[in-house]
């Protein structure tokens, strides 16, 4: 009996020792704060350690953005003919003076790339410059991202406005160029951008600078004309007469930009007009 006691006794004192140091007793240092198997706070940062550990090998999901290449016209190809201001007043010539990053020709040259881009290549693309005169930069022609690339590097500001010179030319240009892309297939339009007030006015019709006897032929071949104002010099309403009327309304297609990166925005809102 008293070897039971004893047995039992010894038992007890085995089961109080294992509990302390296991179960909730003082730790090493005798503070009661070691933690425990059971104890829910270890469990819980167990946990949370284990998920860092997961968390922490498994590469995030890249959200990839929708690929688009072209216009999202569905009305046809398009035919677009550029005709670009590169008088002075567009580089060195700008007023008040800028510095060569600020010059206005190269906004125009960021902002007609981007243009470009939505292209497809079955769509037709040319550029015709004026100043002091006027002349062909790109062929009217199929587009082609690096010949069209190549062509506007050429775009050098220098000399006047010949507004007259530069519609007469790109006249000639689409008369040609339409034999190979003719309408219906090919829906045409011409963008003139511009900076200031032209140099050689029309003295017979009432505005000195709008000569209908250039612009009505351009549109008596099919083609709409757009106009932007590209900076405060700019003529809003000679640039509005020489615009065409927006089907079903009484607005132009005219737009103004200020003398900066906005003008990529213009040619991107245009690019969604003549893609409706």
């Amino acid at each position: 009996m008293k070897q039971t006691i004893l047995l039992f006794a010894g038992l007890l004192l085995f089961a109080t020792v294992i509990s302390g140091g296991l179960l909730g007793g003082d730790g090493p240092s005798g503070d009661g704060t070691q933690a425990t198997m059971t104890d829910p706070t270890s469990v819980a940062e167990q946990t949370l350690q284990l998920r860092t550990l997961i968390a922490s090998t498994v590469a995030p999901t890249a959200v990839q953005p929708t690929p688009t290449s072209g216009t999202t016209c569905t009305s046809g190809k398009l035919a677009v003919d550029l005709l670009l201001d590169t008088s002075g007043s567009m580089g060195p010539d700008q007023l008040p003076p800028v510095p060569p990053s600020e010059y206005k020709i190269n906004f125009l040259k960021s902002a007609i790339s981007a243009f470009a881009q939505k292209l497809e290549s079955t769509d037709v693309i040319g550029i015709q410059a004026f100043n002091s005169t006027s002349y062909p930069v790109l062929p009217l022609g199929l587009y082609n991202s690096v010949a069209f690339q190549q062509a506007v590097t050429y775009l050098q500001p220098f000399g006047t406005t010949n507004m007259r010179a530069g519609l007469t030319l790109a006249k000639t240009q689409i008369e040609v160029a339409k034999n190979s892309y003719p309408s219906p297939e090919y829906k045409w339009y011409m963008i003139l951008v511009s900076d200031g007030l032209p140099n050689v006015p029309n003295q017979v019709t009432g505005n000195p600078f709008y000569s209908p006897d250039v612009v009505e032929p351009i549109r008596s071949l099919g083609v709409t004309i757009i106009t932007i104002g590209f900076g405060q010099d700019a003529d809003p309403t000679l640039l509005q007469q020489i615009a065409s009327t927006k089907p079903n309304s009484t607005e132009k297609f005219y737009y103004f930009s200020p003398p900066n990166g906005q003008l990529e925005t213009i040619y991107n809102d245009i690019a969604a007009d003549i893609c409706i």
